[in-house]
């Protein structure tokens, strides 16, 4: 963490007096609480800071500067990698400090494994168009097309599910995408992933609780999450529904899915909402996707106990 001194064309409110409700009184304090926090890491921590923005959107914190009488300015980066300035009021201003890996922003995550949120974004967006239907948000009009348009989005929803793995290696991604159209079945494609990752699917965890020693672990996820024989299930049975009916069939067809599609959007929910994802290359990340806002992510390094 780095500060900076006012702006030059702001020193005309460089005053040898120091009010303490000025700006620059607040700064000095505040560093000072980030510098004992840096000093009171243990070895392996890193420490980050954060600002949440009343929109929800978070700003990871890299400079510090004010501008009395009551701003301080923030110099970072929202986490998918626009550089930003925050000015805030300082009686307003709440930073968020973690201890432990860092938050890894979109900035500092490379290009090709951008691919990997970009997934995860992209099944939050369906998940809740799926949503929106089924509370009569959004309707076709006809209700069959609303039973189509629910079973599309389920159907990609689990694309990216099986395919965000392998975003790290477009070679071994487009070699695997290339067999997938030749794959009806779940269980041939999931087969196919296996041999490139075999840990290809998400692992979900709990909330993380934090430890004496200050490693914050991550245990499994209790509620129900969607396996992989749930996936199986559901990307069969959405298939069947993803072409044109023969018109000389004898009823209008049917498809079981066995459980109501709010709990199949529950069960997607609990794989992701807090998962663990191991890339093909062998990078294991920490994910985490809040229901609206940035999706935040941290390298994940097992700790071996002594």
């Amino acid at each position: 963490m780095s500060f900076n001194r006012p702006l030059p064309s702001y020193k005309q409110f460089d005053y040898t007096v120091h009010r303490a409700d000025y700006a620059d009184t607040f700064y000095n304090r505040l560093k000072k609480e980030i510098a004992d926090a840096e000093a009171a890491l243990k070895e392996g921590q890193s420490l980050s800071l954060e600002y949440s923005s009343p929109s929800g959107d978070r700003v990871t914190v890299r400079n510090i500067g004010f501008r009395n009488p009551n701003l301080i300015m923030l110099y970072g980066s929202y986490q998918r990698g626009n550089d930003c300035t925050v000015l805030a009021h300082m009686e307003s201003l709440q930073l968020i400090h973690h201890n432990g890996p860092e938050v890894m922003s979109m900035a500092t995550v490379p290009e090709e494994t951008k691919l990997y949120l970009n997934c995860m974004e992209e099944v939050r967006d369906r998940v809740n168009l799926v949503r929106d239907v089924m509370e009569h948000r959004i309707t076709t009009r006809r209700d069959v097309f609303d039973i189509e348009l629910v079973f599309v989005q389920l159907r990609k929803i689990l694309e990216l599910i099986a395919f965000a793995s392998l975003t790290a290696n477009k070679d071994k991604y487009a070699a695997v995408h290339a067999k997938f159209a030749a794959h009806y079945k779940a269980k041939l494609m999931l087969q196919e992933l296996e041999k490139i990752n075999p840990e290809f699917y998400p692992q979900p965890f709990a909330t993380p609780e934090l430890q004496p020693d200050g490693v914050k672990l991550c245990g499994e996820a209790t509620g129900k999450s969607l396996t992989k024989e749930d996936f199986e299930f559901l990307y069969d049975k959405t298939g069947d529904l993803l072409h044109a009916r023969n018109p000389f069939a004898p009823a209008t067809p049917t498809v079981n899915i066995k459980l109501p599609v709010a709990e199949w959007i529950s069960r997607i929910q609990g794989l992701l909402a807090l998962h663990r994802a191991r890339l093909v290359d062998g990078k294991q990340w920490i994910v985490q996707i809040p229901e609206q806002g940035e999706i935040h992510l941290w390298l994940a390094e097992p700790v071996i106990a002594k």
